[in-house]
């Protein structure tokens, strides 16, 4: 299962595809099992988000999803978008936990993916 993120500074749509096009090719292979925005940039989300369905439609990704977003994020984001997230991958342990953000996606048949959940190691 390969999963890549599409980073802050690829969000603007001029740079986006070319960006997962060259990830492809790095990673040898001709579509990822799920792809993520990094970030919700407030300049560039909206439109990145739509080159990650155009590229959903393509067959260049199983699945797309989100990183980092809050539940403001994702209302934002559901009110516009053709594709809902299949994941948002947050930051998830015993001492870092965001109710609203889990609830949110839970309610939205949204899969939350832990990052850092032995907390970087201090568990």
């Amino acid at each position: 299962f390969i999963t890549t993120k599409l980073r802050n500074s690829n969000q603007p749509v001029e740079k986006a595809l070319p960006s997962i096009r060259h990830s492809l090719e790095l990673l040898q292979t001709e579509y990822v099992d799920c792809l993520l925005l990094h970030w919700p940039v407030p300049e560039t989300r909206a439109d990145a988000w739509r080159v990650l369905e155009r590229v959903l439609d393509e067959g260049l990704a199983r699945s797309i999803g989100v990183s980092n977003y809050q539940e403001r994020h994702l209302t934002e984001l559901l009110e516009h978008c053709a594709v809902k997230p299949a994941i948002n991958q947050i930051e998830l342990s015993p001492f870092t936990y965001t109710r609203e953000v889990v609830r949110a996606c839970n309610e939205n048949h949204i899969a939350v993916e832990a990052y850092s959940p032995l907390t970087r190691g201090l568990l």
